[in-house]
């Protein structure tokens, strides 16, 4: 961090590395944030996410396999660890793409213009994961990562079975739906 501040950095390094931060900030941001996108946005917005991804995965593999940068860059992985690094990249920037553009962003412009809502969800199997806890599956939303009503209370979890109804209680915009609590 004390790259941007310090004197003498370029400008194009500082504007990468704001851009860096951001990015992972509007990523944690999507991970956790209880907001559902709304479908017809949410589906521009992973198009998206995929082109921006294979713009950052080129850039990423040109750096990796280009002798030019070799020097800048040390030590340079060899071999395996090159292969094992161009593997990661195809699995991990989609997914914090994903993550960042389809579903962090719209959930940080969200809360400029969204008024107090209701809205009534259908159950369609119960989850539970480290990231979300007790949760639920819904039907209205089914894309990835867009699909599932998080941190419920456990005996609430319990009791829900498939094709009940689930009252969502927060704030509605043209974006999507942002919950704070819930009534089953």
């Amino acid at each position: 961090m004390g790259l941007i501040f310090r004197e003498g950095t370029p400008v194009k390094n500082k504007v990468i590395l704001i851009s860096f931060f951001a990015y992972l900030g509007l990523t944690f941001y999507g991970m956790y944030a209880n907001f559902l996108v709304d479908e017809s946005i949410y589906e521009k917005l992973l198009l998206l996410s995929f082109l921006i991804s294979a713009i950052i995965i080129g850039f990423a593999l040109y750096l990796l396999f280009s002798p030019k940068y070799a020097s800048y860059y040390p030590p340079r992985p060899e071999g395996k660890q090159r292969v094992f690094m161009a593997f990661c990249f195809f699995l991990f920037i989609p997914f914090f793409s994903v993550c960042a553009i389809a579903k962090g962003a719209p959930a940080g412009m969200h809360h400029l213009f969204a008024q107090k809502a209701q809205i009534k969800v259908t159950v369609k199997r119960n989850t539970t994961s480290k990231m979300c806890g007790h949760g639920v599956k819904v039907k209205e939303y089914s894309l990835f990562l867009n699909e599932e009503v998080c941190n419920l209370k456990t005996n609430d979890w319990y009791e829900l079975k498939e094709n009940d109804d689930l009252l969502l209680i927060g704030k509605k915009s043209v974006l999507g739906f942002s919950y704070v609590q819930y009534e089953s």
